[in-house]
């Protein structure tokens, strides 16, 4: 796996909004959610690690689960107060996740992760609230190689930054891990 996040492509992805009305997410938490840029997913024999990165700094959702199908205890991705229980389910190449948790606005929900391609990942989620379900897809592109090249003095450069057009922020750097196998952007 390359150090290369998969970011959301807004275009093909559907909306969320159902979901985030039948869970009742207040204003600041519903535009962090609506600001989610991308994906860092990894898989090793033992856990799949799931990780949410938004424009907003303090909202991160990192998720860890066992490969074995182990249930754990995980804060909940409305951040309301208790907590989720969790599990994974290893389904030939793909890979779902299913957590409950309970009030406020108790219930479940699914996330099926099914790697696409090379360069993209689909993650179909289900929720169960209150006797009502919400169903959304959404598509993320697996960010493409960057070279690291020596600026030519046209280009404009972050002073923390060593890449031409990096914004210095942190977020686009070599500290997440991509989906799946090496490539470029679809």
């Amino acid at each position: 796996m390359g150090p290369r996040g998969a970011m959301q492509n807004r275009q093909y992805s559907q909306s969320m909004e159902d979901a985030m009305n039948l869970m009742r997410l207040n204003g600041v938490v519903r535009q962090a959610v609506k600001l989610v840029k991308g994906v860092n997913i990894q898989v090793d024999r033992d856990n799949f690690t799931f990780t949410v990165f938004s424009f907003i700094s303090w909202f991160k959702v990192k998720e860890v689960y066992p490969m074995n199908g182990e249930e754990r205890h995980y804060r909940r991705r409305d951040l309301r107060r208790g907590g989720a229980m969790g599990h994974v389910e290893p389904q030939g190449r793909n890979i779902q996740v299913h957590l409950r948790w309970n009030d406020p606005y108790g219930g479940q929900g699914w996330d099926h992760f099914r790697l696409v391609s090379e360069d993209e990942l689909h993650i179909d989620s289900v929720i169960e609230v209150a006797g009502q379900t919400a169903r959304y897809l959404t598509v993320y592109n697996r960010k493409p190689k960057t070279r690291r090249q020596k600026p030519s003095g046209n280009e404009a450069t972050h002073p923390a930054s060593s890449e031409v057009g990096d914004d210095g922020a942190g977020s686009d750097r070599g500290d997440h891990h991509g989906v799946g196998g090496a490539g470029g952007k679809k």
